[in-house]
């Protein structure tokens, strides 16, 4: 049985010397938890180191059988005893690693050898799907093989090489199934009845967890070279190991027995296997929120940390919520200073109107600016994606002093306005409370022209404000708009002179500050000089002039008619400067007044 199973090489008569490859199959692996051959999926937490050492003895790896059944055999390493340490560290989803082996005794036919260096190996795995979270676990792998090997025997490659692996992965209970299928690059070596250079390599195996603390495990692993067919038993050795783990605390020893299944090279007769290393129990943290996979509901998707409900995991619902802070008008407010307190957060304190992540719920609201009253409110937040709060601020009122007096200095009783009712203002003086906003004012009093001024007040403001009050050049009566003036015009002309613009403005502002006077007739009149016919025609472009200037500073034309008399209705008789003067006029007649 135990010759079956040793490498079988041509039919030469001598062994050649030395050859330049390495006959141990086996590598340990670097992080696998339940197999001691197979590498699986797993994926450590971010940051994590890991150390192993590996105890090895191995047993006629490497034996040239003779077709001369008369020749004895001859094994070029009959005996190893080999240490690996190991090293990792995990970063995100990859874990990069490096193999150290030292052989410590290696027997053989040609030589014996003292210790020495082995091939060193830069080992890394790239995690795609974990099963932690996935039903399948999914990795590729690589190895860099490096020519390191110092020991006098075929325990070593001549030149660089490397692997390249898919790792899949399933659990099933407590049972743990892996497969690697990969394919690796090599120095080419020719010996009697095999090449051996690039190889495709398998390994499959099971772990099953008896305990939290103890397993047991099953590894097969093969290999075959590309260019030899599989009829070539020296090239494609297969081999089997079985073994078990245990946990002592942070501390984890595993140990298993295997041997060769084919006569393939690197398929020895026995190999036994220990292996020590320190390794605190996982507390793998998958999507890095500082919560390990076993508390964690939500394994892949990170807890939001924000005071609800940090502990299962994952992230909670949240809604962008608007804080808009307006007065009575639904104008924003400046300078307004708020807080929001409410279960699983801190308090929120900002300045004007912001946006934050609240969960749903009632919020207590607290806001205040200067010349409102502080407002304390329930703010409730519905379960959508966006919301917006609104809390209105009541403005302090402003307060309004209105003085009124005539040029000479002297108080005169008056009315005011800012667009509600009218203030009365009898000695002069008037003092109003008024809600801040902006405004015209309007002031007005009997014989004098009406004053119009813009005017801002801010919350709990005073505001004091002197007018002095011209003397009006128009009356307002029943039937007409008496005029004070004359209207002045070019001679002979219905050119308007500029010394009239002010009265015929005030007449203008009148007629829009009394909507309710709905017709007014613009009447011209001239005195007796001149024809009948031009002194008709001339009244009559008077008249339509001052109607155009009253439309052209803002009273609607449908309100204005205007027509001449011409000489025909004089005030007085006579035939001289003072008749002439009184009877050479405009009158501005009131037709229509909307009903009450």
């Amino acid at each position: 049985m135990l010759i079956f199973l040793l490498t079988q090489v041509a039919m030469a008569q001598t062994a050649p010397e030395q050859p330049a490859l390495n006959a141990q199959n086996y590598r340990p692996p670097v992080d696998s938890e339940m197999t001691l051959w197979t590498n699986d999926a797993s994926l450590k937490s971010d940051g994590t180191f890991g150390a192993r050492l590996w105890g090895q003895y191995v047993r006629m790896p490497l034996v040239y059988r003779w077709a001369d059944e008369t020749i004895e055999d001859e094994a070029l390493v009959s005996d190893l005893l080999q240490l690996d340490a190991i090293g990792s560290i995990t970063f995100y989803r990859v874990r990069l690693g490096l193999d150290v082996p030292l052989y410590l005794f290696a027997d053989g036919t040609q030589v014996v050898s003292g210790t020495g260096l082995g091939d060193m190996a830069v080992d890394l795995k790239a995690t795609l799907m974990d099963t932690d979270d996935q039903p399948l676990g999914l990795a590729l792998g690589g190895r860099l093989l490096l020519p390191t090997a110092t020991v006098d025997a075929p325990l070593g490659q001549s030149g660089l090489g490397g692997e390249v692996e898919l790792i899949a992965d399933k659990r099933v209970g407590d049972l743990l199934l892996a497969a690697n299928l990969g394919t690796r690059f090599a120095p080419e070596v020719v010996l009697e009845n095999v090449v051996l250079n690039d190889q495709l390599f398998w390994r499959g195996g099971a772990g099953y967890a008896v305990t939290d603390g103890f397993g047991l495990s099953l590894d097969l692993a093969g290999q075959a070279q590309y260019g030899e067919p599989l009829s070539n038993a020296a090239a494609s050795p297969i081999e089997g190991l079985a073994g078990g783990w245990g946990r002592l605390g942070d501390f984890v020893l595993r140990a298993g027995v295997g041997t060769g299944l084919t006569a393939g090279i690197g398929s020895p007769a026995f190999r036994g296997i220990l292996s020590f290393a320190y390794e605190p129990p996982a507390n793998k943290d998958t999507d890095l929120d500082g919560i390990v996979d076993r508390d964690d509901q939500c394994v892949t998707d990170p807890e939001d940390k924000d005071g609800w409900l940090d502990e299962d995991g994952c992230p909670d619902p949240s809604t962008r919520v608007m804080f808009r802070f307006v007065d009575d008008d639904g104008y924003a407010v400046e300078g307004v200073g708020s807080t929001v307190t409410g279960p699983g957060i801190e308090p929120i304190v900002k300045d004007g109107a912001y946006e934050a992540g609240l969960h749903p719920g009632t919020y207590s609201v607290t806001a205040e600016a200067q010349g409102y009253e502080a407002v304390t409110m329930d703010a409730v937040v519905p379960a959508q994606t966006t919301a917006e709060v609104v809390v209105k601020l009541k403005a302090l009122p402003g307060t309004l002093v209105i003085k009124t007096n005539d040029p000479a200095g002297n108080a005169v009783a008056a009315q005011w306005t800012i667009g509600g009712d009218f203030v009365d203002s009898p000695r002069g003086l008037s003092e109003q409370q008024v809600k801040p906003g902006k405004y015209v004012l309007r002031v007005q009093a009997a014989d004098y022209k009406i004053i119009r001024e813009p005017i801002e007040l801010a919350p709990g403001e005073r505001k004091e404000l002197q007018f002095t009050l011209e003397p009006s050049k128009i009356v307002i009566t029943k039937e007409k708009i008496e005029l004070r003036e004359e209207v002045f015009f070019d001679t002979g002309k219905a050119t308007i002179k500029p010394e009239s613009f002010a009265m015929l403005t005030e007449v203008a502002e009148v007629l829009k500050d009394n909507p309710d006077i709905t017709k007014v007739s613009v009447e011209g009149h001239t005195d007796s000089r001149g024809s009948n016919l031009s002194n008709q025609k001339l009244s009559e472009a008077r008249a339509a002039s001052v109607r155009q200037f009253l439309i052209d500073k803002g009273v609607q034309p449908e309100r204005l008619v205007s027509q001449g008399f011409g000489e025909s209705k004089p005030l007085v008789k006579g035939n001289n400067e003072a008749a002439w003067a009184r009877n050479r006029r405009v009158d501005i007649l009131i037709l229509e007044r909307k009903a009450e």
